[in-house]
């Protein structure tokens, strides 16, 4: 199941493709005149997202331009622009092809060679006489017959002459129809103290501003192309009254020069001309563009354009956040839980009765493991899906398969993958310093325990710069605060990196991040937060350490001293402590004794309880409602909740040794939450 395959079947993309619809439309529609910037790091679905947008834009003008793939180093604002213009003349099921001249002339204009003149002054001129007076249609066809004629003298024609060429001959039958022109050949008779001498004359300077000019030159004849496309499509919907849709562009890609020129190339437009077009741009982006960064004041907080996702009593509504007046943004959230429950359903139905036998509800409880492990991050989750449903044996149960593709190595994994391509082209030093920052419950401990990247400044701020991009992370409320941390499938496969290198001497290992991370936490006096103490401890594999923290704390609850609620807060954080076998656990039961066999060995018996609520909870999968659920969780070392039973027993035998109704009634609560099923 590829990740295109449910492009625009999401909830989120429904959201976003009826905003876009409801401004193509272009009887009372709202005003298109501001770009919609869909912010999303690697993998979020920005790509897939436009492919449907496309789809959905087949009858009206569509064009799609991958700025990545267009940016060489030698394409400007220009080409993107004709590049545009070329897709939007092109007919659709519903109308004839719009006809562009202006801008087909101006292309092919620029892209004739041409012995460079000293006409600079000239471009500004241009731009304020764009907009006025009318011309001759003879005259005009004469300066469209010579442009042809001197297009076709050329040795060879560039891309950019190419496209010009269709979209002049695209507007020849409405050349003496078309503003545009008619205000380009008026331009030309107001150049300098006299008209030129001939209407080749005036193309050559914009031809010389755009070739050899300065960049302040280049600026203006890129303006003048733009509101001359902006006026070619103004125009185009005049002449044909009967055009329900407006005109939609898609910009893939757009952080990078050719995508900040080209959009603030178009607001500048905009801007200049004060009257709405029909033109509607989405454009995305893994970063923010200059063109955001130049209206939004300010320091934006962590997670800000997420809010642009705002769910009532009546449903989830798309809202972008206006920017500056002149920008919509907003980030791509990741798929929720019943998203990918609905995904998980599509495979499910498409397995053999004997890969989902002893799984009860396997549909839900498929969607409910899978969000666990990917927290909805759609490239994660479309790999993992599409190797359970293609790529084992028919009868192999859903529980191995799972396991298996969220292994480490092995031919079924798509961890190395799915890692390779979010995070991208990251240097090898980062690469080898992020799997500590994915120790910690957020990056931003692991910044702040300096110990943890030694001499090195470099990586830590490197860290501590992903920490702060909201766009690589994610945000959780923990304990009634906004907190930065790494996307769960982010984390899962970074620490399989950190466990891997546990037998690499030169490595920073897994135990030693861990024990360095404690004494971070504990601070100069020892006496850090109680949670993050036991956290750390039970995630370097020490259970007797966490559990006698634990057990001491319980004491303060018998004695009155500290709330129950506090300290099922406590265990439920701890319990959310990963360990170093993560996927490599097969059987439950059989883990959950031995680990606790040799725990017990080292605890008085009055510690059991806790000890074993740790092992378990470790393990296994929690309720959805447990206080920390936003939080990395890993459900395959209990997939199918076999330690439910387990945790409600040492709860019980807890619960025994509460006096107070309060307390005793917070740990039965607790105790309600495990005896129902997880999904």
């Amino acid at each position: 199941m590829a990740q295109d395959a449910w492009a625009g079947t999401s909830q989120r993309d429904v959201l976003v493709a009826r905003w876009v619809q409801e401004r193509l439309s272009v009887g009372g529609g709202p005003e298109s005149r501001h770009p919609l910037l869909l912010l999303g790091g690697r993998g979020s679905g920005k790509s897939t997202l436009l492919a449907h947008l496309k789809w959905l834009g087949q009858h009206t003008h569509t064009a799609h331009v991958d700025l990545a793939g267009f940016d060489d180093g030698q394409r400007g604002t220009v080409d993107v622009l004709t590049e545009v213009a070329f897709q939007l003349s092109a007919a659709t099921p519903s109308f004839p092809g719009l006809r562009l001249p202006a801008s087909g002339v101006l292309a092919l204009a620029l892209a004739v060679e041409t012995d460079p003149g000293n006409r600079a002054r000239a471009v500004q001129q241009i731009r304020t006489a764009l907009d006025e007076g009318r011309a001759e249609e003879e005259e005009l066809g004469a300066l469209l017959t010579t442009l042809l004629e001197t297009a076709a003298s050329m040795a060879g024609l560039p891309p950019l002459a190419l496209a010009g060429l269709h979209l002049v001959r695209g507007g020849r039958k409405v050349w003496g129809m078309t503003r545009a022109k008619q205000r380009l050949r008026r331009a030309i008779n107001r150049l300098g103290d006299r008209p030129p001498a001939s209407p080749e004359e005036f193309l050559v300077s914009l031809n010389h501003g755009f070739r050899h000019g300065s960049s302040a030159q280049r600026a203006e004849v890129e303006d003048v192309m733009t509101r001359a496309f902006l006026t070619d499509l103004e125009q185009a919907y005049a002449d044909d009254e009967e055009r329900t849709l407006r005109c939609l562009v898609l910009l893939d890609d757009v952080d990078n020069t050719l995508g900040d020129a080209f959009l603030e190339a178009l607001d500048a437009a905009r801007q200049a001309r004060r009257t709405p077009d029909p033109l509607v741009l989405v454009a995305t982006a893994r970063s923010r563009p200059r063109a955001l960064e130049n209206r939004e004041p300010g320091l934006v907080p962590h997670g800000a354009y997420l809010e642009c996702w705002r769910r009532s009593e009546d449903g989830e509504a798309f809202v972008p956040r206006r920017i500056g007046g002149r920008l919509d943004v907003a980030q791509l959230r990741p798929l929720d839980r019943d998203e990918v429950g609905e995904f998980a359903q599509r495979v499910v139905t498409t397995l053999p009765r004997p890969a989902v036998h002893g799984v009860s509800r396997p549909a839900a409880w498929l969607g409910r493991v899978l969000y666990e492990l990917t927290g909805g991050q759609p490239l994660a989750t479309a790999a993992a899906l599409t190797s359970l449903a293609t790529t084992f044996e028919p009868d192999e149960p859903v529980v191995h398969r799972i396991r298996q593709v969220f292994a480490s190595d092995g031919r079924h994994a798509v961890a190395r993958e799915v890692l390779g391509r979010l995070l991208g082209e990251s240097a090898a030093a980062d690469r080898r310093a992020l799997p500590r920052a994915a120790a910690p419950v957020a990056p931003g401990q692991a910044v702040a325990a300096g110990v943890l990247w030694g001499s090195s400044t470099h990586l830590r701020e490197r860290v501590a710069e992903a920490a702060r991009d909201d766009l690589r992370t994610e945000t959780a409320l923990v304990d009634g605060e906004h907190v930065a941390v790494l996307p769960r499938v982010v984390r899962r496969l970074l620490l399989h990196e950190l466990a891997r290198e546990e037998g690499d001497e030169r490595a920073r290992t897994w135990a030693w991040t861990y024990e360095t991370l404690r004494v971070a936490a504990a601070g100069p006096e020892g006496t850090g937060a109680l949670r993050d103490l036991a956290y750390c401890r039970l995630a370097a594999g020490d259970v007797a350490g966490a559990a006698r923290l634990l057990h001491d704390a319980f004491q303060e609850v018998r004695a009155g001293t500290r709330e129950a609620d506090d300290w099922c807060r406590a265990l439920s954080w701890v319990q959310r402590a990963p360990h170093r076998r993560l996927h490599t656990v097969t059987d439950a039961g059989a883990e959950y004794e031995q680990r606790c066999a040799e725990v017990e060995a080292d605890l008085p018996e009055e510690q059991h309880p806790v000890a074993r609520l740790l092992v378990a909870g470790q393990l296994t999968l929690h309720p959805a409602a447990d206080p920390y659920a936003e939080l990395w969780s890993d459900p395959l070392g209990d997939p199918l909740a076999e330690l439910h039973g387990v945790i409600v027993e040492q709860l019980e035998r807890l619960r025994g040794q509460l006096r107070g109704f309060r307390q005793w009634q917070t740990l039965d609560d607790r105790m309600r939450l495990y005896r129902k099923e997880p999904w």
